[in-house]
């Protein structure tokens, strides 16, 4: 007789669970629905994991951008014009590429391209961007963490795939919104797993951001010296040759800008007393947008980035300038 209640018990409770289950998935696709009907869509969490991973991926004769690139460039079209090679993205938002661009140099079974996005307020400023937080992301960098990279690798499945994991939709999220009577609103970027970032400007509030940007640049201190230049020009450098030397090639490319924030940059940091110096004195390949008409004649909303509708046509403009240099810089392996 116990041994009867004992198997009654068991049945009861897998039917308890399965329902369980069964209300939590309904549940989740209400909510999950709820929420994309609002505007909402995947985006995945940009930290050292996601960064390792991209890291992890580069192979010896990869693309890789930093940097602005993030929202200007789109990989698949640019992947296009170069055998369906997707260009991997280590950029890292706030920070100039030096601190990559070495890591690459030292790595010595890297004989790819490197396309270094050269932000004047970034790499000319006497406060430039946070360099020390660069220098930590890729110092700790470790190659291979299984376990980290299985986590992160099940943690973007979720993230890519379902709405209802944006922090912007947490319980306490929600309930700071609720408190305030009013809706989260879905925020107009959006990161992809591959550390693409895309940004819709129609969903928010152009003049807010613009002014945002301009701030930004605003507050970096002046250019720096001649001398101090040249002593960065020369560290760049050796960068440059280690990466050369073994058949790859550095790309330094200054992307556009807009607006006031253009204005303040020229003011700050004229092209001919920095840019112009630097592309005479490096054995890279130097880029300016300015001077192709294909890259110039878009307009970014907060001075700095493309709308991803503009980035599809930008970036197929600039994977052919891209692909151009490259063969007339002796380098074959473009696809």
């Amino acid at each position: 007789m116990s041994n009867s209640r004992t198997g009654l018990a068991a049945v009861d409770w897998r039917k308890t669970w399965l329902l369980a289950l069964l209300l939590i998935a309904l549940f989740l696709v209400a909510y999950e629905r709820f929420w994309r009907a609002h505007g909402f869509v995947p985006s995945v969490t940009d930290d050292q994991a996601l960064w390792n991973l991209a890291r992890s991926s580069v192979k010896g004769d990869d693309y890789n951008g930093d940097s602005q690139m993030r929202e200007n460039i789109n990989p698949s079209v640019f992947a296009e014009l170069f055998n369906n090679r997707k260009p991997v993205q280590l950029a890292l938002d706030g920070s100039g590429p030096l601190a990559v661009l070495r890591n690459l140099s030292d790595d010595e079974s890297f004989k790819g391209v490197v396309i270094c996005d050269v932000l004047s307020w970034l790499f000319f400023s006497e406060t430039a961007g946070d360099e020390q937080r660069a220098e930590d992301v890729v110092r700790a960098y470790k190659r291979p963490n299984a376990l980290t990279y299985v986590e992160k690798r099940l943690r973007l499945l979720v993230e890519s795939n379902f709405v209802f994991s944006l922090p912007e939709l947490s319980p306490a999220s929600l309930f700071r919104s609720l408190r305030e009577r009013q809706l989260p609103k879905p925020k107009y970027n959006v990161n992809l797993a591959d550390r693409t970032e895309y940004a819709d400007y129609t969903k928010t509030d152009n003049q807010e951001i613009a002014q945002y940007m301009l701030d930004r640049v605003q507050e970096k201190g002046a250019g720096i010296s001649e001398e101090r230049l040249q002593e960065e020009l020369k560290r760049i450098e050796e960068m440059v040759s280690k990466i050369q030397a073994r058949g790859g090639r550095v790309i330094f490319v200054v992307l556009p800008t807009t607006g006031a924030v253009h204005a303040i940059e020229e003011q700050k940091y004229p092209r001919e007393k920095y840019w112009d110096v630097m592309a005479a004195h490096t054995k890279a390949i130097a880029i300016h947008c300015s001077d192709y008409p294909s890259l110039s004649n878009f307009n970014s909303p907060d001075g700095l980035h493309l709308d991803y509708h503009d980035a599809k046509t930008f970036t197929r403009n600039f994977a052919l300038i891209i692909k151009d240099a490259l063969k007339s810089n002796g380098f074959v392996n473009t696809g």
